[in-house]
């Protein structure tokens, strides 16, 4: 069982000078038992028993809270046909190009924390007696650990810790491209470009060691040692529209 509810905007605008801009925002949330077998379960994992899938209800493995995209087409305002040099050499040269982008911000996915060990052979989901999250969070120290403890020796119980109870980084990324439109005859066209993605080669962390010392959690490694995007990526293409 899962759900799904979201609020949804778009904005489209489009100017008489070559410029182009889309915007969507989508403020959502998604629960569910445990992930499917397509989309896995992230870093939240399936239920501590199959006896009590209601214990396991938390935000889904792809949960994102807010999630912004824009992009936008800019005809540079040159060469034939524009506002700048609209004749000569220069203008043929410095005309037909227009930038690209698609830019994306959006805040983190859900995970568990899991226990390194336990008493009661019952569990590896600890008891949760505080939030977790830290103001001054930081890669090398991204939530609280003090805040999940293992649960009484010989209680033989699930740890209450919900699945999916925090949140890795959020991530900012940018994609750009640059193209260069030539008109060969009237039904015949090429397009050169070159896109660049992750262009500001931003690396984009994911989540941290999910498991606290059992026996000391103040101990326990709550540092963030991946990331989630490729670094920048460079391509040239050549298009011909007929």
């Amino acid at each position: 069982m899962s759900n799904f509810h979201s609020f949804q905007a778009k904005m489209t605008k489009r100017f008489s000078s070559g410029l182009q801009f889309l915007g969507s925002y989508t403020w959502s949330k998604s629960l569910d038992y445990s992930g499917s077998a397509a989309s896995g379960s992230g870093w939240v994992g399936g239920p501590q028993t199959i006896t009590n899938f209601a214990a396991a209800y938390g935000p889904s493995g792809f949960d994102v809270r807010h999630r912004f995209v824009g992009s936008w087409v800019y005809e540079l305002p040159f060469g034939p046909g524009r506002r700048f040099l609209s004749s000569g050499i220069l203008g043929n040269i410095v005309g037909g190009w227009e930038i690209d982008g698609i830019g994306t911000v959006s805040t983190g996915r859900p995970f568990t924390v899991y226990l390194s060990s336990s008493n009661n052979n019952a569990t590896e989901w600890p008891d949760r007696i505080a939030s977790g999250t830290r103001a001054d969070a930081q890669r090398s120290n991204w939530y609280d650990p003090t805040a999940f403890v293992q649960p009484p020796a010989g209680s033989y119980r699930y740890g209450n810790e919900g699945r999916g109870s925090l949140y890795s980084p959020g991530w900012t990324n940018f994609d750009l491209s640059a193209a260069k439109n030539f008109t060969i005859l009237e039904n015949l066209k090429v397009q050169f470009r070159v896109d660049a993605f992750n262009t500001f080669n931003h690396p984009q962390f994911g989540n941290p060691n999910q498991t606290v010392n059992s026996k000391n959690p103040a101990l326990s490694d709550t540092s963030i040692t991946n990331t989630i995007t490729d670094n920048r990526d460079l391509q040239l293409a050549l298009k011909i529209q007929f």
